[in-house]
């Protein structure tokens, strides 16, 4: 999905692409990829557009769509706001045993899912 995203990032703003065009080029089955995109259109990550010249873009620059976001919009709640052994929250003040191991992963893994864009994955795959 992400390459998808980085696909639609190298659009010009406002062009929109399609499902299949997008599967081609990643040598992903259309039907699963027209699914997931069709979710980030309802997650408001995309835009979407029937008929010729249709398909999907952006819903905003690619400067303002971080990886949090994208990967959130397939999970049923927070991606970091659960405990190591699977309970909803893991609170600081009783926790599980490996709660202080646990905590400074999901600290960085979370900062790191939000600090990155679909621009700077762009921009990297342009680079290579």
């Amino acid at each position: 999905i992400l390459r998808a995203m980085t696909s639609l990032a190298q659009q010009p703003e406002g062009k929109f692409k399609g499902a299949s065009e997008i599967a081609a080029e990643l040598n992903m089955p259309a039907n699963y990829l027209g699914k997931m995109l069709q979710l980030l259109a309802r997650k408001g990550l995309l835009r979407s557009r029937k008929g010729k010249g249709g398909g999907f873009s952006l819903s905003r620059p690619a400067e303002k769509i971080n990886l949090l976001e994208v990967i959130e919009a397939f999970n049923e709640g927070p991606l970091f706001g659960f405990c190591f052994w699977g309970d909803k929250k893991c609170p600081d003040k009783r926790h599980c045993s490996i709660h202080e191991k646990w905590k400074p992963v999901i600290e960085k893994t979370s900062e790191l899912y939000r600090t990155t864009t679909i621009a700077d994955i762009a921009e990297s795959i342009k680079n290579e």
